[in-house]
């Protein structure tokens, strides 16, 4: 007995012994057991019909899904301080890389990857950092290489400066950029989840569902099509994709952090970022006339066509007691300009979020023991994910 079934019995039976709807005790019960008599007992995972659902492959109607897909790395690092006697100069020069192979094997279930899949990346930095002026300035430099199979090499560049104003106490200055490789899952899932079928941005899956001879349509523009008593096909307007790209990011940021006393301590910090290519799930539909519904929903993994740019700031301040007792605050803010309707940034952090904390490191029996209190708040969020988007009320 499904869901629903199950609930039309219930509210058949309940209504049938109460049928003024004042509640009452025998009536439910009675309803209760009508609508729970071809349910299952035990746990599901005993059920006959349960291990039969998981048992049978999604591609054939069941839940079943099947993944064996493997992840091979090879990284490493090395630190050429100390074998070309570096830090005479004030130098610190550390160089690394790092090779990744993904190695798709989900039968068909939740990649399309029954051709077989592989995916390799590779990347490789180094970073040179050099203190001036009896480290009253250190400058850090570094750069990275990134190169993957789908995905263009591309050549990331970070400088940071960190400036002694008085003794202990300093100033950062940051420039950086950064570049993310979509995930396996972003660029080859083809997963029918009921609703709407998640499906990577790869090309060849667009391809699969003929995207190019059969038009997939905006969200917005196939609700007033799918609405209207007379469908009128003019409303319809088409959903283009681009070329799948991976994501990459230039931030500044400036902050501040002094010891006062050997007691108090300061930290602040401001940050401003651009996303170029922001990676996000972007809806549509497309007229199908084979499906039970009339149309296929799909959420793709797509790329946002205009940067999107973030910014925030935190502050914290620690200060020590006597006999080792600490107290302590904190809050932080980091906030996504708006962004389009329907576009999923997946920036799911609060707006504002605060700590405070009382404690002390060590006393009693030789300073062994020690504890913590921490109050935490944060700020309402629209939570967005795959599955699941919605508000997440502020809590503390």
């Amino acid at each position: 007995m499904n869901a629903r079934n199950a609930a039309i019995t219930f509210s058949t039976n309940y209504n049938a012994a109460n049928p003024n709807l004042f509640a009452n005790l025998n009536a439910f019960n009675n309803a209760r057991i009508n609508a729970d008599g071809s349910r299952p007992t035990g746990t599901v995972f005993d059920a006959p019909r349960y291990q039969e659902i998981i048992g049978k492959s999604i591609t054939k109607g069941g839940a079943g899904l099947v993944e064996k897909s493997s992840l091979f790395v090879v990284e490493g690092q090395y630190n050429f301080t100390e074998i070309l006697n570096l830090q005479k100069y004030g130098i610190d020069w550390l160089v690394g890389g790092a090779f990744k192979q993904y190695s798709l094997n989900s039968e068909n279930t939740l990649f399309a990857d029954s051709a077989g899949l592989k995916i390799n990346e590779f990347g490789a930095y180094t970073q040179i950092v050099k203190s001036f002026f009896d480290d009253v300035l250190k400058i850090s430099a570094s750069g990275r290489y990134d190169k993957s199979t789908n995905f263009e090499g591309r050549f990331t560049p970070r400088v940071s400066a960190v400036i002694k104003v008085a003794p202990d106490q300093h100033i950062r200055l940051s420039y950086q950029t950064a570049y993310r490789f979509l995930t396996v899952q972003d660029q080859y899932i083809d997963l029918d989840g009921g609703g709407a079928i998640l499906l990577g941005g790869a090309q060849s899956l667009k391809d699969k569902y003929q995207f190019s001879t059969n038009k997939v349509y905006t969200q917005e523009s196939f609700a007033k099509y799918a609405n209207a008593v007379t469908k009128d096909p003019t409303v319809l307007k088409e959903q283009f994709f681009d070329i799948l790209k991976p994501e990459s990011n230039t931030s500044l940021e400036i902050g501040y952090k002094g010891l006062f006393n050997k007691r108090l301590l300061i930290d602040v910090y401001y940050y401003l970022g651009a996303y170029s290519n922001l990676q996000t799930r972007t809806v549509g539909f497309q007229i199908d006339a084979k499906s039970p519904t009339g149309y296929k929903a799909f959420s793709l993994s797509s790329n946002s066509a205009d940067v999107v740019n973030t910014s925030g700031w935190g502050a914290s301040i620690d200060y020590l007691l006597p006999n080792n007792f600490t107290i302590g605050a904190n809050a932080y803010s980091d906030i996504i300009e708006p962004v389009p309707t329907g576009f999923v940034s997946f920036f799911n952090t609060p707006k504002l979020r605060f700590n405070a904390s009382f404690g002390n490191t060590g006393f009693l029996f030789k300073k062994k023991l020690g504890f913590s209190i921490v109050g935490r708040w944060q700020d309402e969020v629209n939570y967005e994910g795959t599955f699941v988007t919605g508000s997440i009320p502020a809590f503390g």
